[in-house]
């Protein structure tokens, strides 16, 4: 007869040193698997994660890649002026008629939609 994990997990709420760790004692904090599964596994991971997201998409990549994807017709901020803008600066372009040039382009694409032509 197989034998029944559930109740192996299920009665796993404790961890399984005796002992408490020194510094749950000095902070006071309860000593069970959960607690040490989240403070000393699951925060750290997730902080060293959004910090290596934050370091390798922060800056001028967050600003290309935010350009592009304003440059995409199925994107929420397609053709947004602020978005567009970072990006054409990175690359050191011109500016100056972007926000004319782009409201030119939602309005010729309204109207090749609508015409059905596009």
């Amino acid at each position: 007869m197989p034998l029944d994990p559930l109740p192996l997990v299920t009665n796993c709420h404790t961890f399984p040193d005796p002992l408490p760790l020194e510094r749950d004692i000095l902070y006071g904090r309860p000593h069970t698997l959960a607690t040490f599964l989240l403070n000393d596994i699951y925060y750290p991971v997730i902080d060293t994660s959004l910090s290596e997201v934050g370091r390798r998409f922060g800056g001028a990549n967050r600003n290309i890649m935010c350009g592009i994807g304003a440059l995409a017709p199925g994107s929420g901020q397609f053709l947004e002026y602020s978005s567009v803008t970072k990006f054409a600066e990175q690359y050191k372009s011109n500016v100056g008629d972007l926000a004319l040039e782009l409201k030119q382009m939602k309005r010729m694409i309204e109207c090749k939609t609508a015409d059905n032509t596009m």
